[in-house]
This record gives structure tokens, C-alpha cells and sequence, in this order.
């Protein structure tokens, strides 16, 4: 790094025609551009946020040319020193920060790419075979320097982004231009020097971004509710852009924000905008073309985590009907601003829906014994004897969540608004004949469709299995960790017996009709199991309990399926067979690394990509 410093400004400007031509990035049209970079840089941080700073300049979308072209100063003849020129008219690289898709990262908190400095100020030098080949395609032009007397130099004055990435560039001090500048000095006739040149070079930092990543979210146990977020960002456009990001709910909690687990909170920066509808938040992430990269870490694959705190809930029950689409719902009802107690909250409801019947009301319990009110309705409920009535939190200050059940009439039953129709009604001036009346063994018959003996009788709505619950399935012991209709989740506890040798821990269960994921194994699962030698852990498993498999003296292959794994918790593998063999997923080599060393596993354990 220099340590000369010169202050050196310059503006970004687009080139129609003449090099002054200057207009903020958001005014630039997607086609390759010529990025003049002269006193000083103006850009868009956001709708009314304008910044100008000290050359950072970008984003360098592919395509783009970057020209470094400083001001030229003229200095007079004075006490006998020629007249000097000073100007900015190259550039060199200092370092290149690259942000591959998958973070360099090994902490929070920590730097998110790869980093070199190159031995030539230019691309020399670089050994990371990743930086390597990020740079390809990233072309140094040169710019012809002239003296007044025809006499000329060339120097490094930009280059032309044909690396498929996107670029942005950060001053690093400033030294000389070239190393014969004395090629430029004028003479007069008889040899005295009349004018002297010194030409300067901007050091950059360049970094280096990804146009495309991945989206993945930690849900931390909370459910979507039918919602689909993103599962990639592109930057592909100068265009204002933005992305709707929707969290999760949770009975019992509040979404109160999102991040990841290395401290970088937001997509394109540190900041991000929240709302909720229906009941349920969501987050944008506004990005604006000077913001991109600015922060450091845009250009990477990215896992959102949300955060909860214990927050008021309302869970509607469709009982049969459908709740925004959902056979349940769960709304966050907010406390009303400067409440106090008992408090009040914002009015939450819906109406749900149900083909051929009508909606009597929501209810505080199955049974259908009291009626709910709504949330800013001032009316107190008698819970005497009703212990199952979750009644609205600010009545008890004890309970989290109210859980509200759909009333029904109609169905197989004539609907109060439909009469027969003409052609079934029986006319006024006929009586019924002896042979239509019913027999006195006989049912009266019933309008049906021609060919069908009796009217269909609708299927029993099938009761979910009860959360706590454990059942025996193929082997294994599973207990019941979420059971609503958002939401179906079960816990391996352990096995109905320890003779098995190889057991497969499968993704998901059927439990009656309903399809429940595995999700977890539960401490102390499998252990002290002599007999198991080879164990496949499906593809939803997000944690394995403390101990699960310790003991297990004879398990020499556990292959882990899952991608979506976030938790190995201590011990889990301890005192398996000396020399077992982990496979995990090729993807999830490193991280899965990181989780079973600190797991304590042994040294003569190998973890093998597969």
C-alpha cells in the first residue's frame, strides 16, 4: 500500500460524445457503459439518500469500461523550475477481495472473501485458483500520454469488465504513473528543460461480486403458512430493485427480525424495511445501484434466520373450511399503542371458507360452548369449568395464544337460502298418489343422483395426532414436536429394539393419513446400541441429540443425507468404532466439518464428501 497520498477526487459520467457528459448510475440504461472516473463520485444509497464520496466507484456491471481521468494541474515557471504538469491518468490493483458464492468466512463477524495482492500491480502473482478464475476476462486497456512536442508514454488506465461478475473499486493511496516520465520532459533549443510531467496512478481495491446466489432460510421452527420466498437474487439490472423476504409465524411468538449467523442482517445492506399482513411480517430489502457491495458480502449464497420473541397469537382452525388458503392460520395480534393494562390488541379476523356451508362465528373450543367476540370487543368470558378455553391474553396474563375454531352449519343439510328447485316441488293442485306415499316400513326416499342407491355421507374429518404423543412406525420410536395443519413434525426417541444392525432414519412418516417430517434425533437416541454397525440419517434432519449414537462401539458407517442440518450436539458420535466413517454431503463438507468437531468426534473418525 502507498503511503504518498494525493487528494484526488473524481465523478462518475458516462461517455456521449465528450468526457464531461455526467449522470448518476439509476439514469444509465443496462447497455455496457464507459465509467469516467474524474473528481469526485455521486451515486443513489437509497430513494432520497444521495452520497458522494472519495473514488468508490461501481457497480461495474459486466460489459462496463472503467477509465481512470484525472484533472491535469498546471504549476508556472517559478525560481528558476520549469513549468510542471501533474495528472491522474493510470491506475493499479493494491488487492482484489473476491466474494465467492460460498463464504470464506470461518466466524461471525469475520471477512467474507478471498483476498491477494498481485506482484505487478496488475493480475501477476494471484496463486488462489478461485481469484484466478474470477479474473478472467478482466482486460487492462492502455491510454497514450503527449507531451506538447509529440513525445508520448503509455499507461494502464482501466479496464474492460468481461468477467461475467460485478465489480466495485475503493482508492488505496497513489503513486507514480509510469517509470519514464522523463520521456514526456520538454527542452528548448538549446537543451533547458521547459516542462516537466508527473504523471500519477490511483492503487485500487477491487472486489469482485457473484450477479447470481442462493437463498436459504432458518426457520427456527416457524412455518410459512403457504408463503414461497425467493430461493435465488440476481443482480442484473441499474434499475431501483427490491425483495420481499416473508417470515415465519410461530404459536405463542412474534417474528421480530431476520439476519444470518455470520452479522450480516440484509441483502444488499445493513438496513431493511418491515410490515405485516395478515397477521404474518414480512421484510424488504431495497437495493439501489451505488448501495450494492457497499457493505462487503452482497455477491454470496446467504441462510436467513429469523428471530422470535414470545409475542400474542391467534390461531383460526378451518375445522374442514380454509383460512387464507391455510387449514390454519396463525395471525400475531399486536398490543394497540399506549395500551395499558388490561390491555388491548389489534383486531385480527378472518372469515374462512367452506364450499356448501355457512359460517356461524369463530369459537373458543371445539365444542362450540362460547362464542368469540372479537379482540376489541370489552366483554369478559366465565371460565369456570372450562379449562380447555384459551382465552384472550389480556384477561389472564398467562397464556401466549388463543386458539379460535370455525362454526359450520349447511353442509349435507338444504341450505336456509336454497329452496327446491321447480321441477321438485310438488304442484299445488295434485295430491300425492297412494303409490308415491312412503310405506310404513320404509324411509321416505331421498332426491339422489340416477344410478346411486343413497346420498354420500361425508368423510369424518380425521383429529391429528396430539403433540407429545409417541408411536412405534417401522422400528423406531417417534414422538409427535408439531401437529397442526401448517405444520407436521416428529423427533426419532429411539428404537422398539437394539438387534438391528443398519437402521435408516427416514425423511418422513405416515401417521394415520397425515404425513409428519423427521426433523430430529433425541439425545441419547441410539446409545450404548453393541449390535448397530451402519446408520442413514434422511434428508429433513436439522439436529442430532446430545449422545445420540455414543457407545455404539460397532458403528462404523453413518451417512448423513441432509442438507438442511444445523445442530451436532456434544458427544453425539463419541465411542462409536475406532476408524468410522462419516459421509456427508459434498456441498456441506466444510460446515458439517466445523459441527462434528465440535461435536468432540475422535481424531481417527474420517468425514468423507460424498
Amino acid at each position: 500500500m502507498r503511503k504518498e497520498k494525493g487528494r484526488w477526487l473524481h465523478r462518475l459520467a458516462v461517455a456521449f460524445g465528450t468526457a464531461a457528459a455526467a449522470v448518476m448510475l439509476t439514469q444509465v440504461p443496462a447497455a455496457a457503459r464507459e465509467i469516467i472516473c474524474k473528481e469526485d463520485t455521486t451515486y443513489q444509497i437509497n430513494a432520497t439518500e444521495t452520497r458522494t464520496v472519495d473514488f468508490i466507484s461501481g457497480p461495474i456491471m459486466p460489459g462496463d469500461t472503467l477509465k481512470v481521468e484525472g484533472k491535469q494541474e498546471i504549476y508556472p515557471a517559478d525560481n528558476g523550475e520549469p513549468e510542471s504538469v501533474v495528472q491522474r491518468v493510470a491506475m493499479d490493483v493494491a488487492a482484489y477481495w473476491y466474494y465467492p458464492k460460498e463464504s470464506a468466512a470461518t466466524g461471525p463477524f469475520t471477512n467474507h472473501y478471498v483476498t491477494e495482492y498481485p506482484s505487478d500491480g496488475y493480475k501477476a502473482g494471484i496463486s488462489n485458483e478461485q481469484l484466478k478464475e474470477a479474473l478472467k476476462g478482466l482486460e487492462f486497456v492502455t491510454t497514450k500520454i503527449y507531451n506538447r512536442q509529440g513525445n508520448y508514454v503509455e499507461v494502464i488506465s482501466g479496464f474492460v469488465n468481461n468477467t461475467g461478475k460485478i465489480l466495485r473499486v475503493a482508492e488505496n493511496g497513489e503513486g507514480p504513473g509510469c517509470d519514464n516520465m522523463a520521456a514526456l520532459y520538454e527542452y528548448d533549443g538549446e537543451g533547458n528543460c521547459i516542462r516537466t510531467y508527473n504523471l500519477r496512478a490511483k492503487g485500487m481495491i477491487v472486489r469482485i461480486y457473484e450477479p447470481e446466489c442462493d437463498l436459504t432460510y432458518d426457520l427456527d421452527g416457524g412455518s410459512m403458512q403457504g408463503k414461497t420466498n425467493p430461493s435465488t437474487y440476481t443482480v442484473a439490472t441499474l434499475e431501483p430493485y427490491s425483495v420481499k423476504i416473508w417470515g415465519p409465524v410461530k404459536e405463542g411468538y412474534h417474528c421480530t427480525g431476520m439476519g444470518t449467523s455470520d452479522g450480516r442482517s440484509s441483502l444488499f445492506g445493513n438496513d431493511f424495511t418491515e410490515s405485516i399482513e395478515d397477521g404474518q411480517r414480512y421484510f424488504i430489502h431495497e437495493y439501489w445501484p451505488g448501495y450494492f457491495g457497499r457493505f462487503g458480502g452482497t455477491g454470496q449464497n446467504r441462510e436467513f434466520r429469523f428471530y422470535f420473541d414470545r409475542g400474542y397469537t391467534a390461531v383460526f382452525h378451518g375445522n374442514g373450511g380454509t383460512v387464507n388458503g391455510q387449514d390454519t392460520w396463525i395471525s400475531e395480534v399486536d398490543r394497540d399503542k399506549g395500551s395499558t393494562w388490561p390491555y388491548k390488541y389489534t383486531d385480527v379476523i378472518f372469515t374462512p371458507v367452506r364450499e356448501g356451508y355457512q359460517f356461524e362465528g369463530w369459537y373458543l373450543d371445539e365444542n362450540f360452548s362460547q362464542r368469540f367476540y372479537r379482540f376489541q370487543d370489552d366483554r369478559t368470558y366465565d371460565k369456570t369449568g372450562h379449562d380447555d378455553w384459551k382465552i384472550p391474553f389480556w384477561t389472564t396474563r398467562t397464556d401466549y395464544i388463543t386458539d379460535l375454531y370455525a362454526k359450520w352449519s349447511g353442509g349435507d343439510e338444504p341450505l336456509p337460502s336454497t329452496g327446491p328447485s321447480p321441477s321438485e316441488a310438488p304442484k299445488p293442485s295434485e295430491a300425492p298418489q297412494p303409490t308415491q306415499a312412503p310405506q310404513p316400513s320404509q324411509a321416505p326416499e331421498q332426491n339422489v343422483t340416477p344410478g346411486n342407491t343413497q346420498t354420500p355421507t361425508p368423510a369424518p374429518f380425521a383429529a391429528l395426532p396430539k403433540k407429545g404423543s409417541q408411536h412405534k412406525v417401522k422400528g423406531l420410536v417417534y414422538k409427535v414436536t408439531a401437529s397442526t395443519a401448517s405444520k407436521k413434525t416428529v423427533t426419532v426417541m429411539r428404537p422398539v429394539k437394539k438387534t438391528e444392525k443398519k437402521i435408516t432414519i427416514p425423511a418422513s412418516i405416515k401417521l394415520g393419513k397425515y404425513t409428519y417430517q423427521v426433523t430430529e434425533i433425541n439425545a441419547k437416541a441410539f446409545r450404548n446400541n453393541t449390535r448397530l454397525t451402519q446408520v442413514t440419517i434422511g434428508t429433513k434432519i436439522t439436529k442430532i441429540g446430545k449422545q445420540a449414537f455414543e457407545g455404539c462401539k460397532n458403528l462404523k458407517k453413518i451417512t448423513i443425507k441432509s442438507k438442511v442440518l444445523k445442530k451436532i450436539q456434544a458427544n453425539a458420535f463419541r465411542k462409536v468404532k475406532k476408524g468410522a466413517r462419516i459421509y456427508v454431503p459434498r456441498a456441506k463438507y466444510k460446515a458439517y466439518s466445523k459441527y462434528l468437531k465440535a461435536a468432540k468426534i475422535t481424531k481417527d473418525i474420517k468425514v468423507i464428501r460424498k
